[in-house]
């Protein structure tokens, strides 16, 4: 067994190991069709994209499915070809093929790490109340209703798009409004924003937020919530109309990036970790 997303092989060897006494004792389903190409034959498997939640990320695949998505980074052909698979035994099934886990993850692997060290806290707000630290992850958080916010890291010829709304240049983004997914928040800021139409959207983690201090200027927020980062295309680029918060929009080599940004101390781990996955 290698590693995986991060994981060492102990780690995910141990989380089969919590996994298989839970089905044996009846604590959690044994695994009896696939999640992705629909399929009951053969042998059932649980897949984690995230080993730090051996039940909640737990999901029932089969062999061949299993495998193809594995050596993905190796063989994204192979993975390509398989995708077409289960699409079509989906729609035969009548079953959805939109916006499934599977079909967002990257040809990349995924740095994800056992202790999230790497990623040192930080804090944000007035007075430093809320505490932030940035999670690797192609999925999303467990909890759908503390997603508050999406950021984008939007490249166009290998230069990354920049807005400069009142507290000074970052990446674009806003709050995920009623009845939007993040994909739709992300598409409808880039246009508000810096006039610039996006596509290939592919989520590369979240920061964690949790609220030390309940302030006027944060009671909007939940107690604990999440902030996507997404990385995208520019697909196209309109002529720029500062008619919202944001007064300039530019498109800067990476490199350059750390002499306008207006928080490049804690922005530059992100900024390497997004060049590393791109």
């Amino acid at each position: 067994m290698n590693s995986y997303n991060g994981f060492s092989s102990n780690v995910r060897a141990k989380v089969g190991n919590i996994q298989l006494k839970a089905i044996k004792s009846g604590k959690f389903p044994k695994p009896a069709q696939c999640e992705l190409c629909l399929s009951t034959d053969g042998q059932m498997q649980l897949h984690n994209e995230d080993y730090s939640k051996p039940f909640a990320d737990a999901h029932p695949i089969c062999r061949a499915c299993h495998l193809a998505l594995h050596i993905r980074f190796t063989n994204p052909d192979r993975w390509r070809k398989r995708k077409a698979v289960i699409k079509e035994r989906r729609i035969v099934a009548g079953e959805e093929i939109g916006s499934n886990w599977w079909d967002h993850l990257i040809n990349q692997p995924i740095v994800m790490h056992e202790s999230l060290s790497e990623f040192k806290k930080n804090y944000w707000g007035e007075d430093n109340s809320t505490e932030v630290m940035f999670h690797p992850a192609n999925t999303l958080p467990n909890n759908p209703d503390n997603l508050t916010s999406v950021m984008g890291a939007v490249f166009n010829d290998g230069n990354l798009l920049l807005t400069k709304p009142i507290r000074g240049w970052g990446l674009p983004g806003g709050h995920i409004e009623e009845n939007e997914s993040p994909e739709e928040c992300l598409k409808r800021e880039c246009i508000e924003e810096a006039d610039v139409e996006i596509g290939n959207l592919k989520l590369i983690g979240y920061w964690k937020t949790k609220k030390l201090k309940k302030l006027e200027s944060n009671k909007k927020y939940p107690d604990e919530g999440y902030q996507l980062l997404y990385i995208a295309d520019a697909i196209k680029v309109n002529d720029f109309v500062p008619i919202h918060e944001v007064s300039e929009r530019m498109f800067i080599p990476t490199q350059e990036v750390r002499n306008i940004h207006h928080n490049y101390d804690n922005f530059e781990e992100i900024l390497k970790y997004v060049i590393s996955v791109r």
